[in-house]
């Protein structure tokens, strides 16, 4: 696994070193050791079929883990079918989803990555399309789902 002795040696001939952050020390939090402190945040992407991840989360994920990213966060992952932001999202409400992203996370994990998933439940903004398409809330046409289950009655607009 590359190290990133070479851009520690490049700051300290180049700058005072006793000031800057240390975003390429490693961090320990519990019992998780992160090899750096660079974190790649959950980006919805959606490129799912059925909430199924694929050879697209393969490559953007592993991507970020295989540039040495210390953790890599899977976007926002739907804890049932109706509590998607779009039909195009990532899913993990039947066992059928655990394998596919067991593919993904392995691979990231063999990086040296820490993977990780964000858990979600869009509330109100579920059954929108995709924000390129407009994110406005779809039609019975367009395969919405409802009832919307969300903390208030208001709409998304």
């Amino acid at each position: 696994m590359q190290s990133f002795t070479h851009v520690r040696v490049y700051l300290a001939c180049h700058y005072n070193t006793d000031s800057m952050p240390h975003l390429f020390d490693s961090l320990k939090v519990r019992d998780v050791e992160f090899s750096n402190r660079i974190v790649v945040s959950p980006m919805c992407q959606y490129s799912c079929q059925n909430g199924f991840a694929s050879d697209w989360h393969l490559v953007h994920l592993g991507s970020r883990a295989v540039g040495r990213a210390a953790a890599v966060i899977a976007e926002a992952t739907a804890v049932t079918p109706d509590g998607r932001i779009s039909p195009a999202d990532l899913g993990i409400w039947t066992d059928a989803h655990i394998e596919p992203l067991r593919r993904v996370f392995a691979f990231v994990a063999e990086q040296g990555a820490i993977p990780g998933i964000q858990l979600a439940h869009a509330g109100r903004k579920a059954s929108t399309d995709a924000p390129w398409k407009g994110g406005k809330p779809l039609s019975p046409a367009e395969g919405c789902w409802s009832p919307i289950f969300a903390p208030s009655a208001l709409a998304f607009s």
